[in-house]
């Protein structure tokens, strides 16, 4: 037995405490469910090329994504000082995906980091580069976002715990291990929110293009390339995240930007898919999870769903074509079971 306070079994109570506190907060639930969502939906705004697929330029966001699920997490189960701290390392790893990115030389400058080789600039650093970007210079000489940013220096507090506030009591007279405090929570929701804010923006201003809406369907049916394009659900969350005000700004401010519209003028000029050319990408698309997941497996996801797809100048049962193709490949079990019976 060891002599903690803080233990496991008490995070169960809290993680329920902290459910039930959303569910009888619709609007606290709905927002934490847009940001998130609208989060994971930026993600999609940076390109990627063949040159800079694997050279861990979008390392910065997706670490920045885990973290702010870690925090989430740690909030849920009590432990709110923790939560905040990791909320500080998701805001730097943000800042750090438009840093490194900033000159579109990230593949080449950001290996000596990645490799752990390189220390993480400080804040100040990081923003006297990406005031160099004209049009968050413009944004920040419009709306004081300098003085935004630095304000979360605070949470740099909770990880030296400075004093009673910024300890694991959060500045509240409570018992000496985790339990469910509305203001631990709500403290947390605030900073996960304007975290989340602060690096849409920065990421919209570093890449208009993302918030331009074009029907790329319409050019590239599923297969869109990876440009940095977002579809206009995704324009439509990000816009609710940083207010529609904010967002009109955004799209004033860039809208004579020259490699964004040369980019949606090109596009333009592309011959629009058939139904067929679509068609048959949803097919070779389903025959690629065939062939890794085995048709077994794959039909029962499909849940009795029936789609038809025209292929070939005729009209097909999705389905019955496909397990047809597995039977005739010996594309039945999973790719590691197959694997398995050669070796």
């Amino acid at each position: 037995m060891l002599p903690f306070s803080y233990k496991s079994i008490e995070s169960k109570a809290v993680l329920e405490q902290t459910e039930k506190f959303i569910e009888q907060n619709p609007e606290i639930k709905e927002q934490l469910s847009l940001y998130s969502w609208g989060f994971h939906s930026l993600e999609g705004i940076i390109p990627h090329t063949e040159e800079s697929f694997w050279s861990g330029h979008f390392f910065p966001m997706t670490e920045c994504f885990e973290e702010l699920q870690v925090s989430y997490n740690l909030c849920a189960f009590g432990f709110y000082k923790q939560s905040l701290v990791s909320l500080r390392s998701a805001l730097e790893l943000g800042l750090l995906s438009v840093y490194w990115n900033l000159n579109d030389d990230g593949h080449l400058i950001i290996k000596e980091w990645v490799s752990s080789k390189e220390d993480t600039p400080r804040l100040s650093e990081i923003w006297k580069k990406l005031e160099k970007n004209i049009y968050i210079k413009q944004y920040n000489d419009a709306k004081k976002f300098k003085q935004r940013l630095f304000k979360l220096n605070e949470l740099h507090h909770y990880v030296h715990s400075r004093g009673v506030k910024y300890s694991n009591r959060i500045g509240l007279f409570k018992s000496n291990f985790q339990t469910f405090e509305k203001r631990g929570f709500l403290l947390w929701f605030s900073a996960y929110k304007e975290i989340i804010e602060i690096i849409t923006i920065l990421h919209i201003l570093k890449y208009p293009l993302g918030i331009r809406e074009f029907d790329f369907s319409a050019k590239f049916g599923i297969d869109t390339p990876l440009l940095g394009l977002l579809n206009e659900f995704q324009i439509r969350q990000l816009s609710a995240i940083i207010t529609e005000a904010e967002f009109k700004f955004i799209i004033e401010l860039t809208k004579d930007d020259e490699y964004t519209n040369t980019v949606i003028e090109e596009l333009g000029e592309l011959p629009d898919l058939t139904k067929e050319d679509v068609d048959l990408q949803v097919l070779n698309w389903h025959k690629w999870r065939i062939e890794q997941e085995g048709f077994e497996h794959w039909k029962k996801l499909q849940a009795g769903r029936k789609t038809v797809l025209a292929i070939g100048g005729q009209i097909v049962d999705m389905e019955k074509f496909l397990e047809e193709w597995a039977l005739e490949h010996d594309l039945m079990q999973p790719l590691q079971e197959r694997i398995k019976k050669t070796t």
